[in-house]
């Protein structure tokens, strides 16, 4: 259920009075955690330890005005017999206790005067103050934790933080990943006073999982030992541990071989180690967890990180499968420039043997200045290579930088060698030949290289990037 859903459902019980936040802004009903209504004193909402006051207009204001809504007594007593679903009697149990459980995991705290009967309280009038604890479903919100403490976990867990922080909620959550599916461990949850599995009528309020017993309005200790006698739990959760026959409870089922989990009050990890109980704890639940900030924003912080990661590992994902298509285009588009290079190269060496007269070393020397392996030749021919050797080994490192496939590579080696062959053994006019010649082959080469990268490197560009959202489409 949406929190502005859990919201109105929350202020339905207060009766009359639930139409004074009809009014209210979605965003407030959304993140608001607590009602409190006090005789006389003006309408508060309190959320991430905000507090603001409700104006009549359904506005929230920082400060009290004219316009902020005061509920009188006679608002006060409605509202406390709404609560009880006009039924204080049958709820004389819980007033006690000074909270009255609702229906979806609600709990409103009560205030007024104490009412003693033989020397015990039995119940509360005048009723002053109400303090309405919104539930919030966070599902999802326990997976980090279970997925750090999985194999630990039936060891015991103990949680500890401020009211408010979040341990009931985490609770749940992992009651419903123990139990649900993928795990379906025995788990015996204690619902003292109806705030964990929010059971109305027999019924929970939440999902809890396949494979866990809820035990409603038991007292912790006595709620343990019938888990442990009748119901053979793997994990037992409760919450709020704070007395010693609880403790005693706890280590019962801890050498039962139990996994213990609850929570307790703790203002900080100093707060904690101060309490004598606290430190008995840990003996039995040998993992303690700290909540000193709040549930919801700490997961929606870790969420947002998560989900970050995930969009950076997409981009990441779509930029990489794009690189390697537009690497394998380029390698079709490097043939191309090796071929021009070729054809230029023999253009120039047939325009410096027709005019200029020059040997071939200082022809191709000057060629290397644009084509790097023309140089290499000169140098080769420069230390003593015979040209047909300087040529043969030239054109077997250019080839391997060029053409990846190895038969390739060898016909395109021999075909390049074959005219440095030719043009080693003729005069000034068959060099003239030979070089008319290649230039004509390689231009052929060269129109196909490029036609072959028009086609095909497009395809090879599309095909990269339709790879990657094909990957980031299965992630998401």
């Amino acid at each position: 259920m949406k929190d502005e859903l859990l919201f109105d459902q929350a202020v339905s019980f207060l009766g009359y009075a639930g139409a004074w936040f009809r009014l209210l802004m979605p965003e407030w009903k959304e993140k608001t955690e607590e009602i409190r209504l006090r005789t006389g004193k003006p309408v508060a909402l309190r959320s991430r330890g905000k507090t603001v006051f409700l104006q009549k207009d359904g506005r929230c204001v920082p400060t009290p005005d004219d316009g902020t809504r005061y509920p009188n007594h006679r608002d006060m007593q409605s509202i406390f017999r709404s609560l009880c679903f006009d039924s204080v009697y049958a709820h004389e149990k819980e007033i006690e206790n000074g909270f009255l459980s609702l229906p979806g995991g609600h709990r409103a705290g009560i205030c007024g005067t104490a009412v003693y009967h033989d020397g015990h309280m039995s119940g509360v009038r005048d009723i002053v103050s109400v303090n309405l604890r919104i539930a919030h479903a966070c599902p999802g919100c326990a997976g980090l934790l279970f997925s750090f403490l999985r194999e630990e976990l039936s060891q015991g867990l103990l949680l500890a933080g401020p009211p408010g922080s979040g341990k009931t909620t985490l609770l749940r959550d992992l009651a419903g990943i123990l139990a649900g599916k993928g795990q379906y461990h025995q788990v015996a949850l204690l619902d003292e006073r109806g705030e964990l599995a929010a059971v109305h009528a027999g019924e929970s309020g939440l999902f809890l999982g396949e494979c866990c017993d809820i035990l409603t309005g038991y007292p912790k200790a006595e709620g343990i030992e019938t888990a442990i006698r009748v119901l053979a739990p793997e994990y037992i959760i409760c919450d709020e541990i704070g007395r010693e026959e609880e403790m005693r409870a706890i280590q019962k089922g801890s050498h039962a071989g139990i996994g213990m989990i609850g929570s307790v009050h703790a203002s900080g990890r100093e707060d904690f180690l101060k309490r004598p109980l606290c430190l008995q704890l840990l003996r039995f639940t040998a993992l303690p967890f700290w909540r000193e900030d709040r549930l919801g924003e700490r997961f929606n912080r870790s969420a947002e990180r998560r989900s970050s990661l995930k969009i950076a590992g997409c981009i990441l994902i779509l930029i990489t499968s794009w690189g390697i298509g537009f690497w394998a285009s380029h390698q079709l588009y490097e043939k191309v420039a090796f071929w021009d290079h070729c054809v230029q190269l023999f253009r120039r060496m047939e325009t410096q043997i027709r005019f200029g007269s020059r040997p071939l070393q200082e022809i191709l020397w000057d060629c290397g200045q644009e084509f790097p392996p023309a140089r290499f030749c000169a140098m080769a021919m420069k230390k003593g290579e015979p040209f047909p050797k300087a040529w043969r080994g030239t054109w077997e490192k250019a080839c391997c930088g060029i053409f990846e496939k190895e038969e390739i590579r060898r016909e395109e080696c021999r075909f390049l060698q074959k005219w440095g062959e030719e043009l080693g053994s003729s005069d000034i006019q068959g060099q003239l030949l030979v070089c008319q010649s290649a230039s004509a082959e390689m231009e052929e080469r060269r129109r196909k290289a490029r036609q072959e990268a028009e086609e095909k490197g497009k395809f090879y560009r599309v095909l990269g990037l339709c790879a990657g959202a094909a990957v980031v489409i299965l992630l998401l």
